[in-house]
């Protein structure tokens, strides 16, 4: 009797346990139903765990590192079309070219083919939840490389930065004539482009009215307000001067534009790091000591001309450039303060006092080789920039050259990069353009010093004769003055 009271009292906990079983199961479900995501992400807990559940913690969308964030593929593949270049794919899809060159290995930046499938490593976007109209109406052009923002309605005011396409803007004002646009940034920096390269929902009639268009006089010469994607092939090198291109009409407008500023036409600056600080480079014309052997016919009239007047302590070719030290990079030699502390005041850059004292309508310019070393290429593109537009708002041609190959730093595969964006600025602003690099190509250890920085150089780097022209500063040399007789013979004479 009493093994069957104690079986009834076991029936009935069984069957009571298996209805709170089905209830919480039940409960479950609904709840999982509701909210799958949340249910499941609950930690379990074991029946052993005398421990506190641990607190739910609701992150608020400023703390969420991942909310509204859509998820990319790693890359996609972009076939070449007629016009392009690296420079300008990188700005299309807003990346950098070096990651265009590290994700295509071995392939050339100066020779894209029509049809070349290049792999485009993608970008992470993060979804914005409800933008604003004004940051959704308005961007810039997809077809332009790059946009300046500036401080004034004119090509003539100072560019503040650099906007890349597709980037949101805020009309904020415009011009009378609706050809200048008053924006605001991202960043929050106000400033004013050209409304030609604005894409806006807006009717421009209702912004306000908050500048006047400034005309640039006829002297004036600038670079223009945006850079086309589908830019014309490189200008072709002579087959006189293979190392040398670009020299046109646009360098005859900046030297009128610089003879007006009292500019003088028979000297040259030199502007750069140690390579051209060495005493080996062009230093030799300067005191006389030279042989132009086979090329004294083509060479002796530039030669003689750069003779005649004083730059500053000496004539062009010997002269101590105050814009150019060892070590330098292309900021370097923009930065006030930075310059001969007995020769420059302490607010001008050595770059502008080079140009105050030495008054010239032609500079040979070469930074890129200290640069490599850790600096980003979008921060080298803008240092280079402000360079070549200090010197053409002087009325000075510049003369921007390639770097020469690194073999002996783990960063010199970098330098095809860098030659890149030196190349696609002498192109955007059609300025000469000496290819140092390529000149250097054929040359044993492509005439660099054991270091693989520095080209080699002999007693005799200004003697043209065959057994020196293996030297990488011998062939600097001759380069250089390739340079300055394309310059002289179609735009100074």
């Amino acid at each position: 009797m009493k093994d069957r009271s104690q079986l009834t009292l076991l029936i009935i906990f069984e069957v009571s346990a298996c209805a709170l079983l089905c209830a919480i199961i039940s409960v479950v479900g609904f709840y999982a139903t509701l909210a799958p995501e949340s249910f499941f992400s609950t930690p379990t807990i074991s029946v052993t765990n005398t421990q506190p559940p641990p607190k739910v913690v609701v992150a608020s969308p400023t703390t969420s590192a991942t909310a509204g964030r859509t998820p990319t593929p790693s890359h996609f593949n972009y076939k070449v079309v007629a016009g392009d270049t690296l420079w300008g794919i990188a700005a299309k899809f807003n990346i950098t070219l070096e990651a265009i060159i590290t994700a295509n290995p071995g392939i050339n930046p100066d020779k894209l083919l029509v049809g070349q499938t290049l792999i485009i490593p993608a970008t992470e976007r993060v979804a914005e939840s409800t933008p604003s109209p004004d940051q959704t109406v308005s961007f810039v052009a997809p077809e332009v490389a790059a946009l300046r923002l500036r401080r004034g309605p004119s090509e003539a005011e100072t560019v503040i930065m650099m906007l890349t396409p597709l980037t949101p803007l805020k009309i904020v004002g415009r011009t009378r004539d609706s050809l200048w646009l008053e924006v605001i940034a991202p960043n929050g920096q106000k400033g004013w482009v050209s409304a030609q390269w604005v894409r806006t929902q807006l009717n421009i009639a209702f912004v306000p009215e908050t500048g006047q268009t400034r005309v640039v006089t006829a002297t004036s010469v600038t670079p223009p307000t945006a850079v086309a994607l589908a830019t014309a092939p490189p200008p072709q090198s002579s087959e006189k001067y293979p190392f040398i291109s670009g020299v046109s009409d646009t360098s005859r407008q900046i030297f009128l534009s610089g003879r007006g500023l009292g500019n003088r036409a028979d000297v040259f600056s030199k502007v750069g790091d140690s390579i051209t600080v060495s005493g080996a480079f062009l230093n030799g014309f300067g005191i006389k000591q030279y042989n132009l052997r086979s090329y004294q016919q083509d060479l002796s009239p530039v030669v003689n001309y750069y003779l005649q007047d004083i730059a500053r302590d000496s004539n062009s070719f010997a002269n101590t450039s105050l814009a150019a030290e060892v070590g330098w990079s292309a900021h370097s030699s923009t930065t006030p303060g930075n310059g001969d502390k007995t020769l420059c005041a302490p607010t001008e850059s050595p770059l502008v006092c080079e140009y105050r004292y030495v008054r010239p309508s032609v500079a040979l310019i070469m930074f890129g080789t200290n640069d490599v070393t850790g600096m980003a290429t979008g921060n080298f593109e803008r240092n280079l920039r402000q360079v070549i537009e200090i010197t053409i708002q002087r009325g000075i041609i510049p003369v921007i050259s390639t770097i020469p190959p690194m073999t002996g730093r783990p960063d010199g595969a970098r330098v095809p990069v860098f030659n890149t964006i030196i190349k696609a600025l002498a192109r955007e602003y059609d300025i000469p353009l000496w290819d140092y690099w390529a000149a250097l190509q054929p040359l044993p250890s492509y005439g660099l010093t054991l270091d693989g920085v520095h080209p080699t150089y002999s007693s005799y780097s200004t003697d043209f004769a065959p057994e020196n022209l293996k030297y990488g500063m011998t062939t600097r040399n001759l380069t250089a003055l390739q340079a300055l007789d394309a310059v002289w013979r179609n735009v100074l004479k």
